[in-house]
């Protein structure tokens, strides 16, 4: 979406999809194009995001044995976290309005 009131959500997008290594970055951008899977990648983004804030390093889709879990957050400690990021169903308005927001980056 290019309307001018969404310029901090795409400079915020970009800003995060840079952070990533270009398989991952890519993979991002395609299902943050796909009206069906926008909300859940920024669901992920994000969830990655906020455990950053204080100090932990989010790795995505990584690799676990046979398994790809959204995120691997590891704290400054060493600890260790395999998270789903698990987005609720939404109001059908919310949904809908969701997937016409349409590409907010280019």
């Amino acid at each position: 979406m290019t309307l001018p009131e969404f310029e901090s959500l795409r400079t915020w997008l970009s800003e995060e999809l840079a952070c990533l290594n270009a398989q991952i970055a890519r993979g991002f951008v395609s299902r943050l194009r796909d009206v069906d899977r926008y909300t859940q990648a920024l669901a992920e983004l994000a969830t990655g995001y906020i455990f950053a804030q204080p100090g932990y390093q989010v790795e995505f889709e990584p690799p676990l044995d046979l398994l790809t879990p959204d995120l691997l957050v590891t704290s400054p400690h060493g600890h260790r976290l395999v998270a789903e990021v698990w987005r609720r169903g939404l109001p059908r308005s919310t949904d809908t309005r969701n997937k016409h927001r349409g590409l907010l980056t280019s």
